[in-house]
Formats: structure tokens, sequence, C-alpha cells
């Protein structure tokens, strides 16, 4: 088998030195004018180059079995550089893809470059066998199916059927020509491997489940690639703008599907998705799971339940600073995404219902270093429990509005862990975590965390719940084991829920973790500065006072397209110095 050798990651590569090349055009210097004609014809890991010098409409073709690169952008055949795309449009009389690619047996690559791919209606690619498929800087949009209206994967096994996107859009930014499908509007991939890298899945529907993505026993995973879009910005990933009539108008990931988002070098977010469950993901089913470093999900809407998300029936997610262990056990900061929090949940909403942020039906929900911040739901609840588990820690819950109704609601046994956090600034009736128990008895647990909502209940139990403090301040003690004093923020009206020195939160509480750990700012805890106001070294809620922050350096902390564009959000604390 001939491979093409591509550069290294993040730059367009050509094909290996001294493999042929061949050019697809209206005439001489060409060597074919049909494209399906070159790709019988060319031997194993050929350049195919398009010249945009003629139409390619009606285009229906088999890549079988063949390891091929497959370029546009050359103005004619003698061209020396690419520049722009080669548009393929598929035949409307044809259900088909636009680019059917598979390989049987023989393991084979295929790179697909500088293309738009629009008009099939058998999905815009379909990919399966053992191939692994690398599509590059292009766009696949205007496309439809029953599942994958982009592109569609069936697999062999996660580690031979692979697809990458690298620098391309699946969609359209305008609102219009998106992908349809009834599963999977953007990409639907079964039993395979989808690599997102400088990529957005945008403006995609879905009939059923899966706005932008539907994964059905498929790792999903991020690369490091940065890339430009006009009218968006530079990102390493943006699923935004996905509609699914019924689950995850962003993602839908079931059947012990993996998703890993790891720490980008810009920022990355699933932005202004809908559907009637889970308007940016859907995750569902046991082994099922997402672990996001520098993730934002931002104003996702959700008509029923799970503004941001919906974790059902065994899902895992998971939401952390990436923090690698240093000499003598102490931990630092990583660069993730945000100049200051380094994921973000903010502006999600349930239209109808409960659950504005996040809803948990026997699923497993952590969020560590994480803001979640001006979340809304229309009947109450910006996290809603059912038989599920929740465990926040190191993170800050502020400005989320749940209306008359309480910020958090568990029932029928459910678990809820507050670890080294702070709630306050938020918008409730008259409790902030009410409990139900007719299904079985729940577990809430406050640590080392501030509650500041004053004229609210902390907790509403039934009888048969089990509730427990260590060294928590609050604003009353009648319904919680809490010490109730001043926390002493910086400046609360402002939003800003550091601690000034003089609080008696500070250096307050015993170590509450069982190895390494940072705040939400990324300071490792404990840091000890003055002098001791309690028990311990470390200090009470999600912000550890230390003589500075961590800043990586982007402009702003909510998505890639700007603050004029989203209209104005507080900023997180702590941008310039600590005080």
């Amino acid at each position: 088998m001939t491979l093409i050798a591509l550069s290294g990651m993040g730059t367009m590569g050509d094909a290996r030195a001294g493999a042929p090349v061949f050019w697809v055009g209206a005439a001489a210097p060409c060597n074919f004018n049909s494209l399906q004609t070159a790709i019988g014809a060319v031997p194993d890991g050929a350049e195919i180059r398009l010249a945009t010098n003629q139409a390619y409409d009606n285009v229906n073709v088999v890549v079988g079995d063949k390891s091929l690169l497959i370029s546009g952008g050359w103005g004619d055949c003698s061209d020396d550089a690419a520049d722009g795309v080669t548009e393929l449009v598929g035949d409307p009389l044809l259900v088909l893809p636009v680019l059917a690619i598979g390989s049987p047996a023989t393991a084979r690559e295929v790179v697909l470059r500088r293309l738009h791919v629009r008009g099939g209606r058998r999905s815009g690619i379909e990919l399966s066998g053992h191939v692994e498929l690398r599509v590059e800087r292009s766009t696949v949009d205007a496309n439809e199916a029953q599942v994958g209206g982009g592109i569609r994967v069936v697999g062999v096994s996660q580690e031979d059927t692979v697809l990458r996107v690298v620098e391309s859009m699946v969609g359209n930014a305008t609102g219009a020509d998106g992908n349809l499908a009834d599963y999977g509007g953007g990409i639907a991939c079964a039993n395979a491997h989808v690599r997102l890298g400088g990529s957005a899945i945008i403006g995609n529907q879905a009939a059923s489940e899966g706005g932008g993505l539907y994964l059905d026993g498929c790792a999903l995973d991020t690369s490091p690639n940065v890339y430009a879009f006009d009218g968006i910005g530079s990102l390493s990933l943006w699923i935004a703008s996905n509609t699914a009539a019924i689950n995850g108008g962003g993602i839908a990931a079931v059947g012990a599907s993996t998703l890993e988002f790891h720490a980008p070098v810009a920022p990355y977010a699933i932005h202004a998705n809908h559907a009637n469950e889970g308007g940016g993901l859907l995750l569902r089913n046991p082994g099922t799971a997402l672990q996001a470093r520098g993730l934002v999900l931002s104003d996702n809407v959700a008509t029923d339940r799970g503004g941001a998300a919906s974790l059902q029936d065994g899902a895992q997610f998971t939401m952390q600073r990436l923090l690698p262990v240093v000499a003598g056990g102490g931990v630092v900061a990583t660069s993730c995404g945000l100049a200051a929090a380094c994921n973000v949940v903010s502006g999600n909403r349930a239209e109808t219902y409960t659950g504005g942020a996040f809803y948990v039906s026997q699923g497993s929900l952590a969020l560590r270093q994480v803001l979640l911040d001006d979340n809304y739901s229309a009947n109450g609840s910006v996290l809603l429990l059912y038989d599920g588990t929740v465990r926040i820690e190191n993170s800050l819950l502020r400005g989320n509005d749940a209306g008359s109704g309480a910020l958090v609601r568990m029932l029928d046994d459910s678990s809820f862990v507050l670890n080294s956090s702070t709630v306050a600034g938020n918008t409730t009736g008259a409790s902030l975590f009410e409990l139900f128990s007719e299904g079985g008895a729940n577990n809430l647990h406050f640590r080392n965390s501030i509650i500041w909502q004053p004229d609210t209940t902390v907790v509403v139990p039934t009888p048969v719940d089990v509730v427990s403090g260590a060294c928590l301040n609050a604003h009353e003690q009648a319904s919680i084991d809490a010490l109730v004093h001043d926390p002493g923020f910086v400046d609360a009206a402002a939003g800003d829920y550091r601690l000034h020195a003089a609080s008696p939160n500070v250096d307050a509480c015993a170590d509450p973790f069982a190895g390494p750990v940072a705040d939400l700012l990324g300071r490792e805890r404990p840091t000890d500065l003055g002098p001791d106001h309690g028990e311990g070294d470390f200090d009470r809620g999600a912000y550890e006072l230390g003589d500075r922050i961590f800043a990586d350096g982007f402009e702003g902390i909510w998505s890639p397209i700007g603050a004029a564009q989203r209209g104005t959000r507080r900023p997180v604390a702590g941008l310039a110095q600590d005080r």
C-alpha cells in the first residue's frame, strides 16, 4: 500500500515527494475531464488535482480500495498554487453521496483538500471500511440523508475507520444551506473515530437527534489546529447554531461513545444550539462519557429540559482543568482556552420546564474549575437531578435565574456534593436546594464552601434525606450546619466573589481533597499568605487568596465571536491581579 505523506499537525502538506500528480480539467494539458474516470485510472497513492476551469455538477463518485489525495482550488491544469476551493455538486435526481469512500479489507488513506461538497442526497461524504479520511480546508453543506446529512461514517472499529476534519466547515454560518438528516445533521458516526481540529460544525438540522453530530459507539476528540473563519474568528472547535427536533441540538452521543475535548490553544465552544431536550448536548447510555478541558457551553436552548446538557441512563460528563503535577506535589494551571475560568457554562436556557443548565437523569456530572453563570430555567432549577449524581468543586455558581423555583432540585435517590465552591448572586424562589424523595432518599453534602443568598432557605429536605455540611459559610444556619458571617467578597455587587485578605473565609478549612488541586483560576490550593482565621490552610469557596493568577491571554472568555455579538456579560474577576 502507498500512503500519502502529510506535513506536521496543523499544516496542509502536499503529496509525498515523487507521488504522481494527475489533473482533471476542461482541456489540455489536463489528463482527464472526469473525476470518476481519474479515480479509476490513477495508481494507488496518487494526487488528483481539480482545476476550476470546468464545473463539477451531477457528481456522485466512488473511491474504492485506493489511497488518494484529491485537491481543489487549482485555476487550470498548469497552475502552480491552489487558491480557493473546487465545488463538487451531487446529482439531484440520485439518492447518492457526492463522494463514497471505502475499503473492505486493506487499510487506506484518503485526503480531500480545498473542496466544497454539496447537493448529496445520501450524505455529502460517505465513509466506510478500513479508511482514514482527512477533510482539509473544505466545506460540506447543503446535503441531506436519513443519517449523516453532511458526512456519514460507518466504521469497522474505532481504530480502523477514522474521520479527521481539519480546518473545515460542516454546515453553513449564514443560517441557510446547512446539512439535513434525521440523525446527525452535520456528521453521523457509528463504530468509528472522529477527530475535529480548527473546525466548525454549524447551522445543521436533525429531525430527531444530533443537530450537529450524532455519535453511536464512536470516539470523538480534538486536535490542536486553529483556523480563522470569516464571520466567526479563530478557533479550535465551534459547534454552533445546530438544531435537533428531539434531543441533542449540538451533539447527541449514545451507545458508549467517548468524547474528549483536550485543552485547546484557542477557544472551543458548543454555542447557541437548540433541541427539545439537551440544547447543547445529549449524553445517553452506560459507557457514554465526555471529558472537557477549556470548554464553553453557552446560549444553548432546550424547549423542555437541559439547556446546556441532558445526561441520561448512566452517561457521564466531566469538565475540569488539565492540572499536571510538578515536583513536590504541587499543580500548575495550563492554557485551557479562557483568560480566567477554564470552563464556562453560561447563558443556557430551559424555556418551558427545568434544568436550565443541566438535567441529570440516572447520569453523572462532575464540574471542577467551572463558571456556572447566567443560566435560566422557566420553571425553576438550573440543575435538575433525577436519580443522578453531581459533584461540583472549585467552581462558582452566580447570576443564574431559577425564577420562583429552587436553584437545584434533587429527586429520588440523587446525590450532590458541593466542595470548595461559591454560590452567590442567583435569582431563586424561597429555597436554594429542594429535595423530593418519593423514589428514594437523597444525599446532599456541603464542604469548604460559601453559600450566600440572603432571604432564602439553603435546604428544604424531606425527613428521609441525608444532608450534611462541613466548614460551610452561609447566610443562615437553620437548615444547614454553617457559620453565619459576612463572606468578605471583594465586590459582590459587581459579581466579584473572590475573598479580600481580611475575610474570615481565608485559611478557614482543612484539606478537602486527596491530592493536588487548583481553585477556579488555576491557583494551587492551599496558598497560605496571611494569618489563619480558622482550622486549616484552605480558603472557603471557589477562590484561593494568592499573589497572582494564571491568565491565558485570550481577548474574551465567552466565545470566539466576541462581546459585541453576544451582548454584555460580567467578566470573571481576577484578570489583572489579585487583591
